[in-house]
């Protein structure tokens, strides 16, 4: 479990609602990555993948707020480590990481 990004999550300010801090803070709980921003990162994947296996449910919009919520407080947490670390989780999960993960076939 990643406890250091499940205490960088709860330190928000402002808190998230807490259905959507809950469903956040499960897929966090699952990380076992060393940084905050691969933990939050992974955490974000793994809400989109539920999103994705949910198909036009209604409940894949919940999913994928959590999974857009959860990368972007990557990128919040890797910006406070530095550039570096930004320009890293960029790389690692930006757009050419995401594109692929949701295009779709017609």
């Amino acid at each position: 479990m990643s406890a250091a990004a499940l205490a960088w999550l709860a330190e928000r300010v402002p808190p998230a609602p807490a259905p959507l801090y809950e469903r956040m803070a499960a897929a966090v709980g699952t990380q076992h990555d060393a940084s905050v921003p691969a933990a939050l990162a992974e955490a974000a994947l793994t809400r989109l993948h539920a999103a994705l296996a949910l198909g036009d449910a209604r409940a894949a919009a919940f999913e994928l707020l959590a999974a857009d919520a959860l990368l972007s407080y990557a990128f919040e947490a890797a910006a406070e480590l530095g550039v570096d670390t930004l320009e890293a989780v960029i790389d690692a999960y930006g757009p050419a990481r995401m594109a692929p993960l949701i295009t779709v076939d017609e």
